[in-house]
């Protein structure tokens, strides 16, 4: 999956909360899914700009602190497997 560039599913709505996680939306099965904030930071890139590697580079600059490959992998895949995300 590091190879891959996912994006955001553009059927899907979103709403960041005033505590930073994020509602994710499919108005047409009515399925939601809510996202911690660092789950929130993950989807925010899922842009088709970044790769696995870009993701965990742009949280550590923003935390200080790498991600773990492993884990970040697994929440992406995720996110593919229930339809959050799409890859290019």
């Amino acid at each position: 999956m590091s190879k891959s560039f996912p994006i955001r599913n553009p059927e899907l709505q979103t709403k960041l909360l005033p505590d930073g996680h994020v509602v994710v939306f499919n108005e047409v099965t009515l399925w939601a899914h809510i996202l911690s904030p660092s789950g929130a930071v993950i989807w925010e890139f899922c842009d088709g700009q970044h790769s696995l590697d870009a993701i965990m580079d742009e949280m550590e600059a923003l935390t200080g602190t790498r991600p773990e490959a492993a884990v970040t992998e697994q929440f992406i895949a995720d996110m593919l497997e229930n339809g959050l995300i799409i890859e290019l």
